[in-house]
């Protein structure tokens, strides 16, 4: 679980009217498990041939007390 935790989005205004997001390893800590996670899930998705639906995720709100219990206090101001 500490893996996924040094994730971190990073969103930047590309100025033609999409955002784009990047998913950065935290320097702090390492991410081998989160990257053959998502290596897995790929490889299903692309062996059965059914992707998820990103868009339905879009509206999902995350509580305040999830955000907090996942992210750094200083982190949490952005939100």
């Amino acid at each position: 679980m500490h893996d996924f935790l040094y994730l971190i989005e990073d969103k930047t205004d590309t100025g033609m009217g999409r955002d784009r997001y990047q998913i950065l390893r935290d320097p702090a800590g390492p991410d081998d498990f989160a990257q053959a996670v998502n290596m897995g899930t790929m490889m299903l998705c692309h062996m059965s041939g059914k992707w998820p639906n990103l868009a339905d995720y879009e509206t999902i709100e995350i509580p305040d007390d999830v955000k907090m219990a996942v992210t750094p206090n200083e982190a949490f101001k952005e939100f």
